[in-house]
């Protein structure tokens, strides 16, 4: 069977280019909440958007100014010179690199130079997503901003009890000094939001010197907001603040293949989803392999990175697993392992998870190592959320966060790894999608602690990847750790049935018992459409039809 067929005879590229167009276009006339264009990666939104301001200026207004916002300098240049091309003299690229009267060492040449004042004139600037932030003052007016994957809007930071007793000590001052007792009475408590003690007011009123006072201070800001709480760790406690951040918002489309993933549709405005288009990229040219976690190396990355034996096994483990490598392996690893993999496997690409996202770079790799996973501590997912969800810090908004093992903090975790899965698998050769909507063929292997995490996500993620496992880690049906989805996707993977009734998954071992795996099943359509399965549940009676999986042709 081959299943690209299944696609319409048309221009998958094109089309979405078109759809980028007319997103545009509306977000030119109707202001007001985030708008997103979340289509898979290699549909050509980036280039969509290009397109999009040459036809905008040719047919619909001669005059209209755009704003454009990137991940990195480099793609800021680039993005300029593909401008260029279809509409000279029109765009200016403003970054530190390319400004003259900057004095900054580039990691690159750039292509042309822009004062701010000379690059506010132009039809399209373009900006990186930190210059972005401040730039509302300068860039003058822009009918639209197109933002090239950008990332979590929802700064956030930490502060420690040491720090109010350094603040106290190095300001002394009595403001300092009433919060560094606030933290000491408050030092035992668990999750909790602060509250918005009288100490606050004063410490608002300094200009603090230090750098422990200013942390505080920053702190009591967002206690004045209602966006900071406590946490405990072991015999710690720390406070964490948040807000949310994102420029030009009113005006603003999202071009994203993972924003569904992201928390955007946290936001109240968003309606609990992120549309997204559905045009559907084809992987059957994609094979997924799973290589199990060392023996002995601790799935926390800090303890490896403070551990050199632990260090050398998980470094010597990747270099053995890959074997052969050439300008075509890229692999993505924890960062503190970067220089160290990058010295073991010289002459292949490495980057680091959360970087180069968006970036065209490896396009030509067709082989990609995913080491370990890219964590984040629940309580910063967790405020990422709150962030998103406009929510202010209460007893009743906190209470998701109690428990780390939550329904809540399970699927911020899931959201998690699969937005960056999804983003550094598709570094790789599988972005160069044809007009059908046919990937290039490219071969993943994932070195991941977590098994059943691959065998889940990646068919949800990449429709028509072929799953394999090394030798010998091959997941069992049998057992109750793992769930009957996992199980489900496991066989449906290696059968070469068309049709998959309750009684092959009871022949296979796999036990459907209770309403709650069945409710499991039947809201994971998703995930059995990306694996190129519909689902059907079942009509009792006469004439009834039995429950079935049903491959698609």
């Amino acid at each position: 069977m081959v299943m690209h067929q299944r696609f319409e005879a048309k221009n998958v590229v094109a089309e979405t280019q078109q759809k980028v167009f007319e997103k545009i276009l509306m977000r030119m006339s109707v202001k007001g909440a985030l708008q997103f264009f979340t289509a898979e990666t290699g549909l050509g939104k980036t280039t969509g958007a290009r397109l999009a301001m040459r036809r905008i200026w040719d047919e619909v207004d001669p005059s209209a100014h755009f704003l454009v916002l990137v991940p990195t300098r480099k793609d800021a240049d680039i993005f300029w010179q593909e401008m260029e091309k279809l509409a000279p003299g029109q765009s200016a690229v403003w970054t530190q690199y390319h400004d003259p009267v900057e004095d900054v060492l580039a990691d690159f040449k750039p292509s042309v130079r822009f004062t701010k004042f000379e690059a506010a004139k132009k039809k399209c600037l373009i900006l990186t997503h930190n210059a972005g932030k401040a730039a509302e003052g300068w860039v003058g007016r822009r009918d639209a901003v197109l933002i090239d994957e950008y990332p979590q809007p929802v700064p956030s930071g930490v502060v420690h009890r040491w720090q109010f007793v350094k603040a106290e000590d190095e300001e002394q001052s009595t403001p300092y000094a009433k919060a560094a007792r606030w933290a000491e009475e408050r030092d035992t408590l668990g999750l909790s939001p602060t509250g918005f003690p009288a100490w606050v007011y004063e410490v608002l009123e300094t200009a603090p010197k230090s750098e422990a006072a200013k942390a505080i201070k920053r702190l009591a800001e967002h206690m004045a907001q209602g966006t900071a709480f406590q946490r405990r760790f072991g015999k710690a406690s720390v406070w964490r603040w948040y807000t949310y951040d994102l420029p030009f918002e009113e005006k603003a489309v999202v071009f994203s293949a993972t924003a569904h993933l992201e928390g955007w549709h946290f936001d109240p405005a968003q309606g609990g989803t992120i549309e997204r288009d559905p045009v559907k990229v084809n992987y059957q040219n994609m094979t997924a392999k799973y290589v199990p976690w060392p023996n002995g190396v601790s799935h926390y990355h800090d303890k490896i990175q403070d551990d050199p034996d632990q260090r050398e096994a998980l470094v010597a483990y990747v270099a053995e697993k890959v074997g052969t490598w050439n300008s075509g392996t890229l692999v993505v690893c924890p960062k503190p392992l970067k220089k160290d993999i990058a010295r073991r496997l010289k002459g292949a690409k490495i980057t680091h998870w959360g970087c180069d996202v968006g970036s065209n770079e490896y396009r030509d790799c067709d082989t990609v190592w995913l080491v370990s996973l890219f964590h984040k501590p629940s309580d910063v997912l967790f405020l990422q959320y709150l962030g998103h969800a406009r929510q202010y810090a209460t007893d009743e908004t906190l209470e998701p966060g109690q428990n780390t093992q939550s329904s809540t903090i399970r699927e911020l975790k899931r959201l998690h790894h699969a937005t960056h899965v999804k983003q550094m698998a598709a570094r790789g050769s599988c972005r160069n999608v044809d007009g059908d909507g046919l990937a290039d063929q490219m071969e993943l292997n994932c070195i991941f602690p977590d098994r059943d995490l691959f065998t889940e996500l990646l068919p949800e993620l990449f429709r028509g990847v072929k799953l394999v496992y090394e030798q010998g880690s091959e997941p069992a049906t049998k057992g109750k750790t793992r769930t009957v989805v996992v199980k489900i996707a496991d066989y449906l993977q290696r059968t070469n049935k068309d049709c998959v009734s309750a009684q092959d998954l009871k022949d296979a071992d796999i036990k459907i018992k209770g309403t709650k795996p069945k409710a499991q099943i039947e809201e994971r359509t998703d995930l059995w459409f990306s694996m190129g399965w519909s689902f059907e549940r079942g009509r009792p009676g006469r004439y009834g039809k039995p429950t079935s999986f049903t491959r698609l042709s």
